[in-house]
C-alpha cells in the first residue's frame, strides 16, 4: 500500500470492509483438501457466507462517494470479494467465480447518477 501511496502522493486508508473472505480454522489450509472434505468452500463450517463479504465490500464503495465525491479513487481488495461485487453490479459478467481476477490486476467501476457500472475487468499494464 506504501507504493501505491508514494506513487500516486495519495494517502492510504484501510478499511477492513475490504479484507478478504474470513475462512475460520480453514485459513491456510490447500482449496483442494478443503473441497475434498466439503465439496466447496462455501459448504465448510466456519467460512464467511458470500453475501456477507459482498454486504460489507458493497458498503464500502458505496460510502466512497462521501469522500471523493466525484473523483476516482483506487480500492484494493481480495479476489473472492471483488468478484462478488462486479457480479451484482453487471450479471452479464456471469457467475462470482466465473469472473477471471488475475494476482495485481486492476478493474473499472464508474458511478452514474446513483447506480454503479462495470466499465473495465480483469486489466493488467
Amino acid at each position: 500500500m506504501e507504493l501505491l501511496s508514494s506513487r500516486t502522493r495519495i494517502p492510504v486508508e484501510v478499511d477492513e470492509r475490504l479484507i478478504d473472505r474470513d475462512y475460520g480454522e480453514l485459513a491456510g489450509k490447500r482449496l483442494v483438501d478443503v473441497e475434498t472434505e466439503w465439496g466447496v468452500v462455501d459448504d465448510a463450517p466456519g467460512v464467511e457466507p458470500r453475501q456477507t463479504v459482498l454486504e460489507r465490500v458493497r458498503a464500502c464503495l458505496d460510502d466512497q462517494i462521501r469522500y471523493v465525491g466525484t473523483g476516482p479513487v483506487v480500492l484494493v481488495s481480495h479476489d473472492i470479494a471483488i468478484r462478488l461485487l462486479l457480479s451484482s453490479i453487471d450479471e452479464s459478467l456471469g457467475k462470482p467465480d466465473d469472473i477471471a481476477q488475475r494476482t495485481g490486476c486492476w478493474n473499472v467501476l464508474e458511478r452514474v447518477e446513483s447506480t454503479w457500472r462495470v466499465e473495465r475487468v480483469n486489466q493488467r499494464p
